[in-house]
């Protein structure tokens, strides 16, 4: 199945109205379950979306990096020392200073 077949019928099975009469559908509306299960059949489906979703996991991947690495080292017994010359972070071993 499409994911445009497949996002039809889902319509057909959640669409409410609302204060206008008008159709809508909210995504908080719907369980963990349907949110799970369309979700998976959108990035199946769709390779824009798959590959959006997963540039920003990367991004999300990346930018917690550095904290997590930095956290690692101090709790490993290093401490940073910033090069007042060229800005970059030296890690110095606390047992060693």
């Amino acid at each position: 199945m499409n994911v445009r077949r497949y996002i039809s019928l889902f319509l057909e099975d959640h669409i409410v109205k609302d204060y206008n009469g008008d159709d809508t559908i909210e995504i908080d509306s719907l369980t963990t379950q349907e949110r799970r299960d369309f979700f998976e059949c959108a990035v199946k489906q769709d390779q824009i979306l798959n590959e959006l979703i997963l540039d920003r996991l990367q991004a999300l991947l990346d930018e917690n990096l550095p904290i997590i690495s930095s956290q690692k080292k101090y709790d490993a017994g290093f401490i940073p020392l910033h090069d007042a010359v060229n800005g970059e972070v030296m890690w110095l071993n606390r047992g060693a200073a």
